[in-house]
């Protein structure tokens, strides 16, 4: 995972690759609450994700609820692989996510 932050305009960017399972929870919840101390708008970029699991659905869902209350903004952009589209699709959150470019939400 790499963060890249603009502080002029408290704006960061988050890339993730490779594998979003449990093992790497613990890292993609640390690098969620280290962003958002230092960014109002946090842009996360999947890059070639091809595993995602719930632990992470509910790590990022809980991260954007407090973007939220915090009065920060949070949004995914990247080339999500079926998984990562499955994974949201099961646990009943595709009302809460747009895939760009597709039709399914």
């Amino acid at each position: 995972m790499n963060l890249e932050v603009d502080d002029s305009k408290r704006e960061g960017l988050l890339t993730i690759d490779g594998e979003l399972t449990i093992q790497r929870s613990a890292e993609f919840r640390n690098a969620l609450i280290s962003a958002l101390d230092k960014v109002d708008i946090l842009k996360i970029h999947f890059n070639n994700v091809t595993g995602f699991d719930l632990a992470n659905l509910q790590i990022f869902l809980s991260a954007n609820r407090t973007a939220m209350k915090n009065n920060r903004k949070l949004s995914i952009s990247g080339n999500f692989a079926d998984a990562v589209k499955k994974t949201v699709r099961d646990a009943g959150f595709t009302h809460l996510i747009k895939w760009k470019g597709s039709n399914d939400r």
